[in-house]
């Protein structure tokens, strides 16, 4: 039987055996992912440098929040299976509520102004106050949907186009991969950068098809591949709530 122990100065290890199988689990020894995210940022405002190079180091020395190690021993002849799973760590510099802080200001701006407006001149006039209110209310729901759909059409139409984008030049990479390069080493030449150290860059680049693709369209076509991945309907709903809850301040 074989035990195996992972030990690590930011990672800590549990192990336990079970009829010739060791399984073992690491997980985050001081920070976990989101409150090692928090001091990044926090260093980056107090402007410490010396701070920030030590987290983005923890950052790196992490393998990541779990790793599973599996070792079957054979007793005959001692031959190992190892089977090595990690979920590597990344720092994500958004957050859930960025990645729709355009959707909450956009809905949240339009409300206010906008029911600020109907309501003000609403009630200059003679109507009753329930008249008043429920103009108010008709306007917040119809224009806040109003607002939902159109942030929705508006970025899946985007996603869409971009989507296409990528496809073609997929394609064009899959079937005359010299040629993309070549395009790519001509838009480094205009930057700057020395042919030699061009060429250097992109095929060893190239190796890497997705890295490739994501650089030729923002360096090209200047599109950005990941809001492919974004959910359109996600980003509508968030418009249209940000416009209800702030468009009820009026």
């Amino acid at each position: 039987k074989l035990r195996v122990r992972v030990f690590d100065l930011y990672l800590m290890s549990a192990a336990f055996e079970d009829d010739g199988t060791t399984e073992t689990l690491v997980s985050s020894h001081d920070h976990d992912e989101q409150d090692l995210n928090k001091d990044i940022k926090t260093a980056y405002k107090n402007k410490d440098a010396e701070q920030s190079q030590k987290l983005h180091e923890m950052k790196s020395r992490k393998k990541g929040q779990y790793a599973v190690v599996e070792c079957d021993a054979d007793e005959q002849n001692d031959e190992k299976d190892e089977h090595i799973s990690l979920d590597v760590a990344t720092e994500k510099h958004k957050g859930d509520a960025g990645d729709f802080i355009k959707s909450i200001i956009f809905g949240g701006l339009d409300g206010i102004i906008t029911l600020f407006a109907i309501v003000a001149s609403i009630s200059g006039s003679s109507m009753r106050i329930e008249t008043v209110l429920v103009l108010g209310f008709a306007k917040l729901f119809g224009d806040g949907l109003s607002m939902g759909v159109g942030d929705f059409l508006s970025e899946k139409a985007e996603i869409d186009f971009v989507t296409s984008e990528y496809k073609r030049e997929q394609w064009e990479l899959q079937n005359f991969e010299e040629g993309e390069i070549k395009e790519m080493i001509e838009i480094y030449e205009r930057k700057g950068i020395d042919k030699a150290d061009a060429v250097t860059i992109l095929e060893t680049m190239a190796k890497y098809p997705k890295v490739f693709l994501n650089h030729m369209m923002a360096e090209e076509l200047e599109l950005d591949a990941s809001i492919m991945e974004d959910n359109p309907l996600k980003n509508g709903a968030v418009t249209f709530v940000s416009f209800l809850i702030f468009g009820t301040v009026p």
